[in-house]
């Protein structure tokens, strides 16, 4: 059996369940792949149950946890979160000096 892409299929042992165990799951994958991926608009995060892909989890935690990280570092250092704006290597959004 071929799975995704001509790739032979892994898994599922050599009992006919678990042949269509494993093909069940490659399929379901591709599907659930498929679906997402025309669900999604880029650069958007999922507020689903399916699983996402690895750049969308990338673009999330580069745009909300990292900076969440950073702002907290600085707070514990003594700034306050009211000085924490601009852009998030911790230049200001527009005069131009470090706050």
């Amino acid at each position: 059996m071929i799975g995704v892409r001509g790739q032979p299929r892994c898994g599922g042992g050599k009992t006919e369940a678990g042949k269509a165990a494993a093909e069940t799951a490659t399929n379901t994958a591709a599907d659930t792949a498929a679906d997402t991926a025309s669900d999604i608009a880029p650069g958007t995060v999922a507020n689903t149950a399916v699983d996402i892909s690895w750049t969308q989890r990338r673009i999330y935690w580069r745009t909300y946890q990292w900076d969440t990280a950073r702002a907290q570092r600085r707070t514990y250092r003594g700034h306050s979160d009211a000085h924490i704006v601009g852009h998030s290597d911790g230049t200001s959004g527009g005069s131009g000096k470090r706050l």
